[in-house]
């Protein structure tokens, strides 16, 4: 699949029956959630909006809220559509994307003006009652109850959508519904969180940690951390706040993966650098790996190199990525298993290449109050608008 390809939401009633009938058992077994809840209140709040235009705006800690909202659709008994990232529809060979086409999601490729995915957009929006889910924040940042800075681009697809919808309807609406994920576990995970932290101390010749779980698993982040910025080539000043000293490895990170695939560095901040960069990167992935990348037998050598740096790139984002949301202290101000199980799966990514869930989970989703467009947005708006989203879904988690 080339990585520019749309991808358009497919209209399939027995493809949304039978994911409506899988949907607890893939979320138990697959996932690992073992229960849903969603508050009666807040499932009324939904259906009130049945007949209007609807823009839900979840955070994304993990891979698995997808699966959370489309069982807040399947108990609401409404249908939603799905903002959802290009290269996700190349998995298991294209088959999940043909899948999730049929299940209401359409593509777009993150850090591009995607004319073909802004217009499917406006067109979804145009029609009466519809209901589109799109991440704000962008990226999966495996934060469980706080939040990275919203992108506006969700309430600039919201008005452009409004637009489409008044040129056959003057006084369409559209409404934004802030609405927050949350995990906990369901038993008592520590001794699991022991067993990790000891596989880690084992594959980085450590000897055991001390005996409480936060003071462990700061002692194996910092040696991880050490052996990023010996990657990298950093020299940090010594100091208890390692803060600055992550900002600079991300920096590192973002830095290299420029200079390797031969960009210059993108403007803006962290994460919109980051999304720049990885479109890019992923898009020429895509092209080395088509049955046309074969090259001439005078460029095999200078096609090698390109491919080489290609996939060094695209790791160091991956790694960026990883540890984007990461700040220090973030496990330290609130020690909850949940908190230091979020910073060792991390840990497990960069040392393992991959990492499991500490326990089952109960996932809640609630459901804020619909925030309607104001009549009149300027550009320079769009992020005091942005913020309020942003809050008012950071005010969900807290509740």
């Amino acid at each position: 699949m080339k990585a520019t390809q749309f991808r358009p939401a497919i209209d399939s009633p027995r493809t949304r029956a039978f994911a409506n009938l899988m949907s607890r058992p893939a979320l138990r077994w697959a996932r690992g959630v073992q229960r849903v809840e969603i508050a009666g209140g807040d499932l009324k709040r939904l259906q009130s909006l049945r007949d209007e235009r609807v823009v839900l705006t979840p955070n994304h800690p993990t891979n698995t809220d997808p699966a959370l909202i489309w069982e807040l659709s399947r108990r609401a008994a409404m249908p939603f559509h799905y903002l959802c990232c290009h290269e996700a529809f190349a998995k298991w060979g294209g088959l999940w994307g043909a899948l999730i086409q049929r299940m209401g999601a359409y593509s777009v490729v993150r850090g591009t003006a995607d004319r073909a995915s802004f217009a499917f957009t406006k067109e979804v929006l145009s029609k009466p009652g519809a209901k589109l889910v799109l991440f704000p924040e962008g990226e999966v940042y495996s934060q469980n109850d706080s939040l990275l800075p919203f992108q506006t681009g969700a309430v600039q697809l919201a008005l452009w959508g409004r637009d489409a919808a008044r040129k056959s309807e003057p006084n369409a609406q559209i409404y934004l519904l802030p609405c927050a994920i949350r995990y906990r576990f369901l038993r008592d995970v520590t001794p699991v969180l022991h067993g990790k932290l000891a596989d880690l101390e084992e594959h980085l010749a450590m000897p055991d940690g001390p005996g409480e779980l936060y003071p462990r698993m700061r002692r194996v982040a910092l040696r991880v951390f050490e052996e990023v910025e010996r990657e990298y080539g950093l020299h940090p000043a010594p100091g208890e706040d390692v803060s600055p000293r992550l900002q600079a490895a991300k920096e590192a990170a973002l830095a290299r993966a420029a200079t390797l695939f031969g960009l210059e560095m993108p403007r803006g901040t962290l994460p919109e650098r980051m999304r720049a960069l990885l479109f890019e990167v992923e898009s020429a992935m895509h092209d080395l790996e088509s049955e046309n990348a074969a090259p001439d037998a005078e460029n095999v050598e200078a096609f090698r190199e390109r491919a080489n740096n290609t996939r060094r790139a695209w790791r160091d984002l991956q790694r960026l990525a990883n540890w984007i949301a990461v700040y220090d202290g973030y496990a330290k101000k609130s020690p909850t298993p949940e908190h230091i199980a979020e910073v060792i799966y991390r840990l497990e990514i960069e040392v393992f290449g991959h990492a499991t869930h500490a326990g089952t989970r109960i996932a809640r989703v609630r459901v804020g109050h619909a925030i309607p467009l104001p009549e009149k947005v300027s550009r320079k708006d769009l992020p005091a608008l942005t913020l309020q989203l942003e809050q008012a879904v950071a005010a969900l988690l807290r509740i």
